[in-house]
């Protein structure tokens, strides 16, 4: 017969979602990376753009 949750410690619930919240906040870490790399990658894109149509005469 297996256990139910009902059957578990509070400690074991415990460490149990700690250990969840903690490989989250590692995922969530690793996507912000993520996404600071795409927006300086942005940010470069847009000065070279802008740098392009300067360069052809035409105003901002």
């Amino acid at each position: 017969m297996s256990k139910g949750i009902w059957d578990e410690s509070s400690e074991a619930v415990l460490k149990r979602g700690l250990n969840s919240m903690t490989k989250m906040c590692d995922v969530l870490s690793t996507q912000n990376e993520t996404l600071n790399k795409d927006i300086e990658k942005l940010k470069n894109k847009i000065a070279r753009m802008k740098d392009k149509l300067i360069e052809n005469g035409v105003q901002e």
